[in-house]
């Protein structure tokens, strides 16, 4: 315990290492911001590929539907053309 105290007496004692634990300090503040400001943006950054994987979802939904509509309307114009030739033929 005293060799304890002896030895934060002689760093409190000693200007060079008084400095040392000034920069220590803020070197570690300013690991600290970094860390947080790229914890923020890692977080926005993982709400945008969120918003865009949902737009990509919706897109792929309407392109399925717009597809389900053309193969109906092909079909359609199909039964059309053979019900026009079938009557052409039997006139």
């Amino acid at each position: 315990m005293l060799a304890k105290r002896q030895f934060l007496q002689l760093i409190t004692d000693n200007p060079l290492l008084c400095a040392s634990r000034g920069q220590i300090e803020r070197v570690r503040k300013e690991m600290e911001e970094s860390d947080r400001l790229l914890k923020e943006r890692l977080q926005r950054a993982e709400a945008q590929r969120l918003e865009l994987e949902d737009e990509l979802s919706r897109c792929k939904m309407n392109m399925a539907n717009e597809r389900l509509v053309t193969d109906d309307q092909l079909s359609s114009a199909k039964q059309r053309i053979r019900t026009e030739e079938v009557s052409l033929v039997q006139h």
